[in-house]
C-alpha cells in the first residue's frame, strides 16, 4: 500500500530538492504512470488548511470574524454570489455557465437564511464547484485547497511564495512541497474523521487559465 503522505525529506540544495521531486527520482519512480499524486508548494511549512478556515482570512475582506462554522459558510456564500455577479459584469468567462446556474445564484441571493438555517441539506458545491474553483484563484476564501498534478509546478509555487512573502514571513524552511497520494481521486469518495470530510475536486481548465497552466486540482473540506 502506498503512503498517503510521503515521509519528510530534508534537502540542503536546490539540486537535491528538485531531484527529490523528480517523477523518475527515488521517491516517486515506483508509482505507476498518472498515479493519483497531488502536490502543493508553499514558502513555509503552513498547515494544510483551506483559506476559509484560516485565521482572519474572512475578516480581511468582510471586516467581520465569523463566530462559528455556519456563519463562516454563509459568509463564503455571500462572497461567491458577489464574485459571480462581478465576474459576469466584467465579462469574465464563467465555467459551466447556463440559465440553470444563473437561476441557482439568483435563488441563493434571495435566500435570507441560507446555509445557517439548514446546513445539512444545503450543498452549494453540487452546482457551483467550478465557480468556487475560479473564485479561489482570484483570492476569495473558500473550502478548497489548491494542489497540482505536477511536482515541479509545486516546486515553482514554493519558490514563488518565498519570493513574494519573504520580508513579511521569513521562512524557517525556504521551500516546502507536500506530496499526497489520493487513491480515490476523481471518485465520489469522502475521507472523514470525527470532525471533517475531504474529497477531491476537478474543474474545467478551458475556462480557467490559472488552472490549465498549473494542472491544478483541489480538495474540498466539509464540516460533518
Amino acid at each position: 500500500m502506498k503512503k498517503v503522505i510521503q515521509d519528510t525529506v530534508h534537502c540542503k540544495t536546490a539540486e537535491e530538492f528538485l531531484n527529490a521531486l523528480s517523477p523518475i527520482g527515488k521517491y516517486f519512480k515506483s508509482y505507476e504512470l498518472n498515479a493519483p499524486l497531488l502536490f502543493r508548494g508553499q514558502g513555509q511549512d503552513w498547515p494544510l488548511i483551506p483559506s476559509l478556515f484560516r485565521e482572519n482570512a474572512l475578516k480581511k475582506i468582510t471586516g467581520r470574524k465569523p463566530e462559528n462554522y455556519q456563519e463562516r459558510r454563509w459568509m463564503e456564500t455571500k462572497l461567491l454570489i458577489h464574485f459571480f455577479r462581478l465576474a459576469d459584469k466584467r465579462g469574465l468567462v464563467l465555467p459551466e455557465d447556463s440559465q440553470e446556474l444563473r437561476t441557482f445564484f439568483a435563488k441563493l441571493s434571495d435566500d435570507k437564511k441560507g446555509a445557517s438555517s439548514n446546513l445539512q441539506n444545503w450543498r452549494f458545491e453540487d452546482k457551483g464547484l467550478s465557480v468556487i474553483a475560479l473564485a479561489q484563484h482570484y483570492g476569495v476564501p473558500t473550502r478548497l485547497l489548491d494542489w497540482t498534478l505536477q511536482s515541479l509546478v509545486a516546486a515553482f509555487f514554493a519558490g514563488y511564495d518565498v519570493y513574494n512573502y519573504y520580508n513579511d514571513y521569513p521562512p524557517k524552511s525556504l521551500l516546502v512541497v507536500w506530496a499526497f497520494y489520493f487513491p480515490s481521486f476523481e471518485k465520489e469518495v469522502r475521507h472523514s474523521n470525527y470532525l471533517f470530510s475531504v474529497r477531491s475536486v476537478t474543474a474545467p481548465s478551458a475556462t480557467n487559465e490559472n488552472l490549465k497552466a498549473q494542472q491544478g486540482v483541489f480538495t474540498l473540506a466539509d464540516h460533518l
